[in-house]
């Protein structure tokens, strides 16, 4: 596969593209732009008069922003895609930490370092995905909303009709203006409500009630063990046993 990049010096995409090299033939020069390139992929913070981009679109080039790139290179994987205003990287965190646990190798990409790890592409099954405002063109197979934010509540509602046909939806019930999103969305797909899990307090440290009995987190305040539920979900859609999920977080 041929691929193009137009971007700045300082470009955010630079991890992408390091990886993509590994595989790929991966150019960045104008004169290296032909016809036999399969996608340009162009940084969204570029100007729409940039001449790279307008040669691109000169030569009829199939033209891609980062997040739609994405899409088509893995269209035919299980996408499985975390959003959330404050929640997502947690979660993330906590389903990258799992899979490394249980040994179940897992494609990724993240727009920010998590625990050092950012961009890693191979031949798997499951592509878990941090999600962006343009997370919808990601055509989500199994995708997370953590919590959300009134101003970006049409973002999320294009998110959310944005998830394959029989796909999967989880969320979190406990804020009120995703629930009434959620409630409102007619999509043919899979809802699956979480919430703050069942726990206890002894003398500062925290322990979660699960099927095993209880799992000793240290200090660890509710909101995080909402994540950690939201994490196990996520999990389980991903193959991974609860009580393997459990051992993973015991781990941490």
């Amino acid at each position: 596969m041929n691929i193009h990049f137009i971007v700045a010096p300082s470009t955010h995409l630079r991890p992408l593209m390091a990886e993509l090299h590994k595989r790929h033939h991966i150019t960045t020069l104008p004169e290296e732009m032909t016809a036999t390139i399969d996608y340009v992929v162009v940084d969204p913070h570029l100007s729409h008069t940039h001449p790279d981009l307008l040669q691109a679109q000169h030569l009829g080039l199939n033209i891609l922003s980062p997040t739609s790139f994405l899409y088509e290179y893995f269209k035919h994987k299980t996408r499985v895609v975390i959003r959330g205003n404050r929640g997502r990287k947690e979660v993330l965190a906590k389903v990258l930490h799992t899979m490394d646990f249980c040994n179940q190798p897992v494609s990724y990409y993240f727009e920010s370092p998590i625990e050092g790890k950012q961009v890693h592409f191979a031949d798997t099954e499951f592509v878990l995905i941090e999600g962006n405002e343009e997370g919808a063109m990601l055509h989500p197979t199994v995708a997370l909303i953590s919590d959300i934010i009134e101003e970006n509540k049409d973002i999320y509602k294009q998110f959310i009709e944005g998830i394959t046909k029989g796909g999967i939806l989880i969320y979190n019930e406990e804020d009120l203006l995703l629930n009434e999103l959620v409630g409102n969305n007619e999509s043919p797909i899979r809802k699956m409500e979480y919430g703050t899990p069942a726990f206890e307090t002894h003398n500062g440290e925290t322990y979660l009630i699960t099927p095993e009995g209880e799992l000793p987190l240290g200090e660890t305040s509710a909101e995080q063990l909402g994540y950690i539920e939201a994490a196990k979900w996520v999990c389980q859609n991903m193959g991974i046993d609860e009580a393997d999920f459990y051992e993973a977080m015991a781990s941490i």
